[in-house]
């Protein structure tokens, strides 16, 4: 494939996905509507291996200024995550899988507060 139609077929699909979700929380009567939003935060640069202060946030879209998150899963020995990179949900389970980088795997947390 040429590298020019393997970037707008990529740049095509990002949009498309991105395009999905914000309709899925704005618009009326979807399942998302009025949803929050959950950040993965790192307090380090992306390139340290273990970075220390990681952690799932989940703050509300309507939150305003600096507020710190309604709910937090932070990285630690304990839970095994230690440097996230992407995030789903599981509202039928109450979970939240997380896919931590540095380990290559994915993990789940039941976290009913949230839902």
């Amino acid at each position: 494939m040429q590298p020019f139609l393997g970037e707008l077929i990529g740049t095509m699909t990002l949009i498309l996905l991105g395009n999905g979700v914000v309709a899925c929380v704005a618009l009326k009567g979807s399942y998302g509507e009025k949803g929050g939003w959950i950040v993965i935060s790192q307090m380090t640069a992306g390139e340290i291996a273990e970075p220390e202060g990681t952690f799932v946030g989940v703050w509300s879209i309507h939150d305003q200024g600096d507020v710190p998150p309604r709910w937090k899963i932070e990285g630690k020995p304990g839970n095994g995550m230690k440097k996230p990179h992407g995030i789903a949900l599981d509202p039928k389970h109450k979970e939240v899988v997380v896919a931590d980088m540095r380990l290559n795997a994915v993990l789940t947390f039941y976290f009913p507060e949230i839902f």
